[in-house]
């Protein structure tokens, strides 16, 4: 018995040692005492941004919080942001862990959650290719208007009836990026087509209740799926899969390739030179897929939403 009491003694002990340390000066002052397991999160009130502004008239431009177990700093004002991302940019150009990303199999490739120099070999490689097919020119117009041109037979064939358009436009969006990424557009019944896109919005609207996830991983292993923690495992994998699929069937050997008409042989020709020339790349075709998530989920919802509120 007394042996059970000394070890639960000596378990909450450790407990405490590890959620409340001892104050460390070179940290910014943080405006709540934070909790076992939860850290400050029931401190955050609904309305984050008068709470907020409330803690930078108390702290000044920098404090922290911490969510979870993870420890956030938060900044206020454009000259810290100044300080920390121009000044400073190398030692605060990481980012953080976010769940979407390890539920994709694949955490830190692609380019929106990757850091350091694989980040930057991606970033100039992605651009690179994306200006060679007219991005910021009128070559991307080009399509951008044929897209234009099917969605309004599509409107005509509806002969005036009511109808939302959102599925619609999400087509034509990701259609838009279909053509740069395949070198191909897809028809607005294309059932492969219809698939990739519906598992793209729910993954996209699933995100917005994963935020704790973020902070406290261990709610993904909670019985249900209050969270969406489950259903963005299985559709980012899905939307992988579908991806994959169509890479596999437009991926060609490089020596193949004659005229490049698409993303995906674009990039693996830029490896393929890398390769023969003995440079040590971060190019490979894990990346590739995870880029091509993150350029239709990217292109596609903000395009789409921003046309949508426009109509509306």
């Amino acid at each position: 018995m007394d042996l059970v009491i000394l070890i639960m003694t000596a378990g909450f002990l450790l407990l405490i040692y590890v959620w409340f340390p001892r104050s460390r000066t070179r940290i910014p002052p943080c405006p709540a005492r934070r909790l076992p397991i939860v850290g400050n999160i029931c401190s955050l009130k609904q309305d984050t941004r008068t709470q907020f502004r409330t803690w930078w008239q108390q702290y000044g431009n920098i404090f922290s919080l911490y969510l979870g177990s993870t420890h956030v700093i938060v900044l206020n004002g454009y000259d810290m942001f100044k300080e920390a991302f121009i000044k400073n940019g190398d030692a605060c150009s990481g980012r953080p862990r976010f769940f979407i990303d390890v539920a994709s199999g694949l955490p830190g490739k692609g380019i929106i959650f990757a850091s350091g120099s694989y980040w930057k070999e991606q970033k100039s490689v992605i651009v690179s290719i994306l200006r060679t097919f007219g991005m910021g020119t009128n070559v991307l117009a080009a399509k951008i208007m044929n897209e234009r041109e099917s969605l309004t037979e599509c409107l005509a064939k509806l002969n005036g009836q009511p109808t939302d358009i959102h599925d619609m436009l999400y087509v034509s969006a990701s259609n838009v990026i279909s053509s740069i990424l395949f070198g191909q557009r897809f028809k607005h019944g294309d059932i492969e087509f219809q698939k990739i896109v519906e598992t793209l919005k729910s993954l996209i609207s699933d995100q917005q209740t994963t935020s704790l996830v973020n902070f406290m991983p261990w709610l993904h292993y909670l019985p249900g799926d209050y969270f969406k923690a489950k259903s963005i495992t299985s559709n980012t994998h899905q939307l992988l899969n579908l991806l994959g699929m169509i890479t596999d069937r437009k991926k060609r050997d490089v020596p193949d390739i004659v005229n490049v008409d698409n993303f995906i042989d674009a990039y693996m020709i830029e490896k393929d030179k890398r390769d023969k020339a003995g440079v040590i790349t971060t190019l490979d075709e894990d990346s590739l897929r995870k880029i091509m998530i993150e350029l239709f989920a990217a292109g596609t919802e903000t395009s789409c939403t921003t046309i949508y509120w426009c109509v509306l």
